[in-house]
């Protein structure tokens, strides 16, 4: 059974992010978060949506490389073919 999303959010969270624009209509944290809340793929993850219009994307995909707790995106289709030259393995 699942349990519920992490509602303590600290310092140790992992961070991993749906990017689009629009974003509001996503549901895939609310799928999501219950999973990541079972601890079957580890303790404390959650998946964040982000609304980051196209001509900022690569700023924001950039600053992100930079956050120590930060694990990976899923970026929407509409966003996908402005954000694929700034993705890495």
């Amino acid at each position: 059974m699942l349990t519920e999303p992490v509602t303590q959010i600290d310092g140790t969270t992992k961070l991993l992010a749906i990017i689009g624009d629009p974003i509001a209509q996503a549901k895939t944290p609310g799928m999501i978060n219950p999973i990541l809340a079972s601890g079957k793929f580890g303790p404390g993850i959650v998946l964040v949506p982000m609304q980051v219009a196209g001509s900022r994307l690569s700023g924001v995909v950039q600053g992100l490389r930079g956050i120590v707790n930060f694990r990976g995106a899923v970026v929407t289709c509409r966003t996908s073919a402005i954000c694929s030259h700034c993705l890495t393995r």
